[in-house]
């Protein structure tokens, strides 16, 4: 029998789950929760990076140098799940310049870019991308049902395999 996987709570993770939350909130915390984020969600048995990271594997299969680009990329867990597979192409984007910090140090991104993805567009040209690859991004005070439409402005048209 598998065995279940179970994400824990922490007291910023429980603001997230605010319905009224707002988009600005949710920067500050992120901002300031940027440099404990890594240790913090490793106390929580965060699996969401991993698990994402395989299922884009599975997709891309041996495409190794595909343009991937990782939106909400936070401090770049899934760049890492990814670069642990042998995807070497990666681009992140995310709101907060802290947490972008942070992903610049694991030295997995090619890009990083700072920006939000919602109902605005970004300023990144139409089929860009080989794959985008999303972990935790989606809820309130994050990317809203808006920013689905923009993820796939970004990525080229056609089947992957």
């Amino acid at each position: 029998m598998a065995e279940q996987q179970v994400e824990k709570s922490h007291p910023v993770i429980d603001q997230f789950k605010r319905r009224d939350i707002t988009r600005e909130e949710t920067a500050k915390l992120y901002s300031t929760w940027a440099k404990d984020y890594d240790k913090d969600i490793a106390d929580l048995s965060y699996f969401s990076p991993s698990n994402d990271a395989a299922e884009l594997e599975k997709l891309l299969g041996e495409k190794k140098d595909a343009l991937i680009l990782d939106v909400c990329c936070g401090t770049g867990l899934a760049g890492q799940e990814l670069s642990k597979r042998g995807f070497h192409n990666l681009h992140g984007l995310d709101a907060s310049k802290e947490m972008l910090e942070q992903a610049r140090q694991k030295g997995v991104y090619k890009k990083l870019i700072n920006a939000t993805v919602g109902t605005n567009r970004v300023d990144i040209a139409n089929d860009t991308y080989d794959a985008v690859i999303m972990s935790g991004g989606v809820g309130c005070g994050h990317v809203n049902a808006g920013g689905l439409a923009e993820m796939i402005r970004l990525v080229k048209p056609g089947k992957i395999k």
